[in-house]
């Protein structure tokens, strides 16, 4: 048993609750942590939402829907992304990810 520490993880529950975690692990008797925490830790691409490059104003420059539970959901969904490594924190990557999910949803305001 590692604690089933992973990116997301580490990012929603923070290092340092991670790491508190980990010591009752230990006490329990499962296997020392630490290091796998720490080089996740280092290793996230963000570990706030504001550390997006493309943001949800960024988003709401593409559409004239009205912002509502959708942008959470959809930044929600490009942090899993860049979190998880499936999608780089870059602009551009993020913008025409974000571009495709509005076109197939009909609300890319294309100017």
């Amino acid at each position: 048993e590692d604690g089933n520490y992973n990116p997301l993880h580490v990012y929603a529950n923070k290092k340092e609750i991670c790491l508190l975690a980990n010591k009752v692990n230990c006490l329990l008797g499962f296997k020392d942590s630490c290091d796998l925490i720490m080089r996740i830790d280092n290793e996230l691409p963000i570990h706030k939402t504001c550390d997006l490059k493309f943001k949800g104003q960024d988003i709401m420059m593409m559409t004239k829907k009205e912002p509502s539970e959708w942008l959470g959901d959809l930044v929600d969904d490009i942090k899993y992304k860049v979190i998880m490594g499936k999608l780089p924190n870059d602009y551009k990557a993020i913008k025409n990810y974000v571009s495709e999910i509005l076109r197939i949803a009909g609300v890319l305001d294309e100017k």
